[in-house]
């Protein structure tokens, strides 16, 4: 690093040491740098990232980071080491975690009340299907609604038709959630081909399971557009566990 560069002006006509020189130069040691060293975040679209840091960054520094390289907002980056949360305004010295160290990530849930494991399962597919079933609900109730504006033997004949509609869309969106979701691919942590690395993502993603189940009961016994927002709120949540690490489901398939 360049030296840094002190002028002392010495009065004229001084005796000593110092008027003997018409100016002293003094220089600073020069600074050193903190290494770096390379980070590992797994997690991310079933592959796994390098990072260059300092044990100076914070855990925030690192998000931004992953930010840039997969385009996932850093508001919903959780990052844990070895099970363990590592909060966002930490350094990296203070959540020991060192040279070579794997970083889980998953995603937050916007508006949720609880972190699910982003991209576990690989399945565009079956997010597209539930999404369909939830639009074809959303679509119904509209239709119940507006018929029942105008009363008659015909206006019933067709309300009673789109109830049908509703209530048949809302029971596949639970099996699909309870068969085939729960049944076949959440595995508890710890179990076999177990897609969780800790207790507390098995959970969250049963709760995000589960609140997808409850919105679609709800809407089977109602036709208010808030509970066909509040299924696709869950539905959102939902889709983060079957869908690519920063990608929606138009871009998988």
């Amino acid at each position: 690093q360049e030296a840094i560069t002190h002028k002392i002006r010495v009065p004229f006509g001084e005796t000593g040491s110092l008027a003997s020189q018409s100016r002293l130069t003094c220089r600073s040691p020069p600074r050193k740098k903190e290494p770096t060293m390379q980070l590992f975040i797994s997690g991310v679209d079933g592959k796994t990232i390098t990072l260059t840091v300092k044990s100076s960054d914070t855990v925030a520094d690192l998000m931004s980071q992953v930010e840039s390289r997969t385009g996932m907002p850093a508001e919903q980056i959780r990052l844990s080491l070895g099970g363990v949360a590592l909060e966002p305004e930490m350094s990296l010295k203070e959540g020991r975690v060192e040279a070579e160290s794997t970083l889980s990530l998953s995603l937050r849930l916007l508006g949720g009340h609880c972190q699910v494991p982003c991209g576990i399962f690989d399945d565009p597919k079956l997010v597209a299907e539930v999404k369909e079933a939830a639009a074809t609900i959303k679509k119904a109730m509209a239709q119940v609604t507006e018929l029942s504006k105008t009363p008659g033997p015909q206006s019933f004949n067709q309300m009673t038709r789109w109830v049908m509609t509703k209530e048949e869309h809302a029971k596949k969106i639970i099996t699909l959630i309870s068969e085939y979701c729960l049944c076949q691919r959440v595995k508890p942590f710890g179990a076999a081909k177990s897609p969780f690395k800790t207790e507390k993502d098995f959970v969250d993603a049963l709760k995000a399971h589960h609140a997808v189940m409850v919105a679609a009961m709800k809407a089977k016994q109602s036709v208010d557009a808030k509970v066909s927002d509040d299924l696709d709120h869950a539905i959102g949540d939902w889709k983060l566990m079957y869908l690519p690490a920063g990608k929606d489901e138009a871009k998988s398939k």
